[in-house]
């Protein structure tokens, strides 16, 4: 009979990673010539045997971070010695295929691969599998092979404890969330910049009913809920509070169709004449041509990017949810259509967001943090304006 293994006892690779993450934390505790415990004492400390706390030290030992003298015992080294492996990791929350699917997501990581060009650096890109942010456990984390890198890359994990805990192994920057976690560098956006940017041309343009689409009453990150919150005070501060029709929430793609499909049944004198689209301008555009709408004549679009070309988005996006087994309605809409062949030229106002410069940043980042004195710093980057198709109301408002 085959034996049965203890499901609440990691395997032999996963009991050793775990244990030489642990004592990497030990290490980083102690100064050059501090001796270790021994390796009984070691074994008992993490509740492991002498075999697996033998084999993570071995680890510590080929990283540089432990000399280990015969009949004497393991010493810490002097951290200005440690080999380097020229390798950073970069965790995506979800599967990599799905993520480089998204444009923030590319040109984050050719920023960071323009980087390791220059440094003669590697990057290897690791997924923690899941389905969104906030589903990322401390837990599976743990369980990622941190030891092969020295230094860490994190995209898009909205949790400060998680991203404190993968500081104490390495240095660490965290992209597009801004966390004050000891120990972890950040880069962001300066979001509220960038909503300011995009609602100054509506503005200009002679636009008063300026409505919003996005996460609005339950932001599912910090960018949104600096965004929503920029374009309220926006509104407030030239004198326009906006109403509750003019908000459009929006989470899914389509969400997006659904809210522009009602936004089209309000009344002509009371919706908004332009939309700020903090995701999916272009599901929204496509729903109002496809429901009588004339874009921009009618309504003008304003939003935050990068942005796709048109086929390649929807090549995406199609993809993507044919897998899934279903296409939602926003996808059913042939582009060819003749109500719809204006909006394959057409270039819709956007902020493009700095998420190349980020990424370089946060490869330069981590490079200096190798050094155990740089501390950790936090930069907050502005996007750039890209006019597009943004005209007039279609009459005069109030």
């Amino acid at each position: 009979m085959a034996a049965m293994s203890n499901p609440q006892r990691p395997s032999g690779g996963r009991a050793t990673r775990e244990a030489a993450e642990r004592l990497r934390a030990i290490v980083r505790g102690l100064s050059p010539g501090d001796r270790l415990p021994s390796e009984a004492e070691l074994a008992r400390q993490l509740g492991r045997s002498a075999t697996t706390i033998r084999a993570a030290l071995r680890r510590l030992q080929m990283d540089g971070l432990v000399e280990r003298l015969h009949g004497s015992g393991t010493f810490a080294t002097d951290p200005a010695r440690r080999t380097s492996t020229g390798v950073t990791g970069l965790i995506f929350y979800h599967d990599v295929a799905r993520m480089l699917s998204a444009a923030y997501a590319r040109e984050s990581l050719w920023g960071v691969l323009e980087a390791c060009d220059r440094h003669d650096q590697q990057v290897h890109i690791v997924s923690a599998r899941m389905p969104s942010p906030g589903a990322v456990t401390l837990q599976r984390i743990k369980e990622m092979p941190l030891d092969r890198f020295d230094s860490m890359i994190v995209l898009e994990v909205f949790n400060s404890q998680m991203l404190e805990w993968i500081a104490t192994q390495l240095p660490t920057v965290s992209l597009d969330y801004p966390c004050l976690a000891p120990g972890v560098s950040s880069v962001v956006v300066d979001h509220a910049h960038s909503v300011e940017l995009a609602m100054d041309q509506a503005w200009n343009a002679g636009h008063r009913r300026i409505g919003y689409l996005g996460a609005t009453r339950h932001p599912v990150d910090p960018a949104s809920a600096e965004r929503v919150s920029a374009y309220t005070e926006y509104m407030k501060h030239r004198g326009r509070l906006p109403e509750p029709a003019w908000l459009l929430e929006a989470h899914k793609a389509q969400d997006a169709w659904n809210q522009t499909q009602l936004w089209l049944t309000l009344p002509a004198d009371s919706r908004p004449t332009a939309i700020f689209c903090e995701v999916y301008a272009r599901v929204v555009a496509q729903a109002l041509v496809a429901g009588g709408a004339r874009v921009p004549r009618d309504v003008s679009l304003v939003t935050v990017g990068p942005q796709e070309p048109w086929t390649s988005e929807l090549r995406h996006r199609r993809q993507w949810h044919e897998q899934l087994g279903s296409v939602p309605d926003f996808l059913t809409v042939d582009l060819l259509d003749d109500r719809l062949a204006p909006l394959r030229s057409m270039a819709i106002t956007t902020v493009e967001l700095p998420f190349h410069e980020m990424g370089d940043w946060a490869m330069e980042e981590v490079i200096r943090r190798r050094d155990p004195q740089a501390r950790p710093r936090h930069e907050k980057m502005r996007g750039y304006l890209q006019p597009g198709n943004t005209v007039g109301p279609p009459r005069e408002t109030d």
